[in-house]
């Protein structure tokens, strides 16, 4: 089984396979709440922390919903990480161009990266809720 696309034949390898999404949402959601508070240490405060506590509170509540094998939250997270990569990616491929962000062309590949994991996520949370009805229907058989 490839980490990059596992094969999904049981329920435990579909759980298996969304253990890299869980770990990108738990970082997500960690990295945001640690700016916050570290912010609030600061006498001067910041006028996004709000911005930033929502963003952690999705991260964490995604990352649940994801490790429950939640179909929903595995969407989720694929269109709030589609979105960001809007956002993100156009800035990284200016400063890749104009040759002023060594980093940039990492952190593209980082956010396609972190985007694998959440489709992974929702083929595996798919292919879960599919093992359980197709079991459900040869045990009422």
């Amino acid at each position: 089984m490839a980490w990059y696309w596992p094969d999904l034949d049981s329920p435990q390898s579909a759980k298996t396979a969304v253990v890299n999404a869980v770990g990108v949402s738990v970082f997500f959601a960690v990295y945001p709440l640690w700016f916050v508070l570290q912010a609030l240490t600061l006498p001067r405060r910041s006028g996004r922390l709000w911005l930033s506590l929502a963003v952690a509170i999705l991260f964490a509540v995604i990352g649940w919903g994801i490790r429950r094998m939640s179909r929903t939250a595995a969407i989720v997270g694929v269109v709030l990480w589609l979105a960001w990569i809007g956002v993100h990616i156009p800035g990284l491929i200016s400063g890749l161009s104009r040759g002023g962000d060594r980093f940039a062309m990492i952190w593209v590949v980082l956010d396609l990266l972190f985007l694998l994991f959440y489709v992974i996520a929702v083929r595996a949370t798919f292919a879960y809720h599919g093992h359980l009805s197709a079991t459900s229907a040869v045990a009422a058989r």
